[in-house]
């Protein structure tokens, strides 16, 4: 899978039991923007992001965990959810876990003989994440003292966060393309591509104003990265 493909909103056929699906900007509202993003969050987190709960749960520090156990961890939440949206020919109700006898590694297998072992994750993780503008957590501690700072942390940023209303992820850039473009043709933009030109629109945006800047005396063009004067340049 190429990134035009990614932008062009293409499927990704991974095998002949699992398809994963780029959801329009409407098909997201009709199913709920704040479901639809806690669904991508929680495929796509790495221990790192669940320092927490793996802490509260096992008493071990997230480094100790693989991002594949965890996954495989975590799964029996999946058959609890809608995955439709963006896997929609699975059925995740079924699977149950079992030793791989090539590998010695866990697997995952439903009903109708649809696998998923660490290659597998790691190609469905890959994507979600090149569609979503995701970047893998794989944050470290220092030491044992340096960890349990991270752990509480991020634990009173749950917390903060848990009392906050959810904020619309994609509202801000939505409202900004309407003013540029047909209103209902917003709605059939894959989440891949606008996400993608949310981002590209921002390195513009900074591109322009480090011109001027540069232009009127105010920056100094030999403390600049290079990278942050090509706007054509990866995002």
């Amino acid at each position: 899978m190429t990134d035009l493909s990614v932008f062009r909103g293409r499927d990704y056929q991974i095998n002949d039991g699992i398809k994963i699906r780029q959801p329009t900007i409407g098909e997201i509202e009709e199913f709920g923007e704040q479901k639809y993003f806690s669904i991508v969050k929680l495929i796509t987190s790495t221990p790192a992001d669940r320092k927490v709960e793996i802490w509260d749960s096992l008493h071990v520090y997230w480094e100790e965990v693989g991002e594949y156990d965890l996954f495989v961890s975590m799964f029996g939440v999946f058959s609890n959810l809608d995955m439709s949206i963006i896997l929609p020919e699975l059925d995740f109700t079924t699977f149950r876990t079992l030793i791989n006898p090539n590998t010695k590694e866990l697997a995952l297998i439903n009903k109708d003989g649809v696998k998923i072992d660490r290659a597998i994750f790691t190609l469905i993780t890959n994507y979600i994440r090149s569609v979503h503008q995701l970047k893998k957590n794989l944050e470290k501690g220092y030491d044992n003292f340096t960890r349990d700072m991270m752990i509480e942390d991020d634990r009173y940023d749950y917390e903060k966060a848990a009392n906050k209303p959810f904020k619309s992820i994609i509202l801000p850039f939505a409202s900004y393309l309407a003013i540029r473009q047909n209103f209902a043709a917003l709605w059939d933009i894959p989440i891949g591509a606008f996400l993608y030109e949310m981002m590209r629109e921002q390195k513009v945006k900074e591109y322009d104003n480090l011109m001027r800047g540069i232009y009127s005396g105010c920056v100094d063009i030999k403390k600049i990265n290079k990278s942050d004067l090509n706007w054509v340049g990866d995002i």
